[in-house]
């Protein structure tokens, strides 16, 4: 079994191992960062993204910050028995209070190299649409994302994740297409006892 060489986030004079990320594919915008290290080098770096310095995550990809640092994360910190400090920077759309009707959201998981529909697709998408989203539905809905590029896939280390974009006319027509169709299932409905 081999591991992989560890990542790190540098900027002059400071470094931060790499536990994950994800990273928007076009405009290379942070959109999930998971660090651990001294927390001094912790408040340097964060202060170098928000402010526009370069850092780089090895090797050699120049990540961004999002212009709206503040409201974008939710910002969890850990402080370890080491005296190090973990810090996960999770996008507000990625987690259950922060998806919100009608948005793009994010649906992430600790897995990486997912090839496979996240347990977390389903719930999500049921936020953002206006309508009832049931779980049976998943698998299918999950493969007309892929292809209608509803969901886009992030440039990610150590964990998988992808944008949703919220096509809303589209991905309900698309539902209301395939249940006029009957390939959508749907549960049957249960006997009640008459007494």
């Amino acid at each position: 079994m081999t591991t992989s060489p560890l990542m790190y986030l540098q900027t002059e004079g400071y470094e931060a191992i790499v536990e994950a990320y994800a990273l928007h594919p076009t405009s290379r915008e942070v959109c999930l960062l998971s660090i651990s290290g001294q927390p001094d080098a912790i408040k340097a770096l964060r202060a170098c993204l928000s402010i526009g310095i370069a850092v780089t995550l090895t090797p050699r990809q120049r990540p961004q910050w999002p212009k709206e640092a503040e409201t974008f994360f939710t910002v969890i910190q850990k402080r370890m028995p080491s005296g190090a400090q973990a810090v996960l920077w999770l996008p507000q759309h990625g987690t259950t209070v922060g998806v919100q009707h009608d948005t793009r959201a994010f649906v992430i998981d600790r897995r990486p190299n997912l090839a496979t529909m996240p347990p977390s697709f389903v719930h999500i998408l049921d936020r953002v649409l206006p309508c009832p989203i049931l779980p049976l539905w998943g698998p299918q809905l999950w493969e007309a994302a892929v292809a209608h590029q509803w969901i886009r896939p992030l440039d990610t280390y150590n964990c998988s994740a992808w944008e949703f974009t919220p096509k809303t006319d589209e991905v309900i027509a698309w539902i209301h297409h395939h249940l006029k169709n009957h390939t959508l299932p749907i549960p049957a409905e249960t006997p009640t006892n008459v007494a």
